[in-house]
């Protein structure tokens, strides 16, 4: 990871195959999907000091 890179992690979830991550500019509504899928528990963005800055929010879900 560069300098200016922003790497979100979080636990993984029993059960759980992908993750949605969402991103807000407000800590309690107005979120909006950014990487849908993510088969890992981590996301990278490249050049995060100029990337969204705000508010998270990661969702759990399997494949079936």
């Amino acid at each position: 990871m560069l300098g200016d890179d922003l790497q979100i992690g979080w636990d993984s979830v029993p059960g759980a195959e992908r993750y949605n991550l969402f991103h807000s500019p407000d800590p309690l509504s107005g979120f909006t999907l950014l990487q849908a899928n993510i088969g890992s528990t981590s996301w990278l963005h490249l050049g995060g000091a100029s990337g969204p800055r705000g508010f998270y929010r990661v969702t759990a879900h399997d494949d079936r």
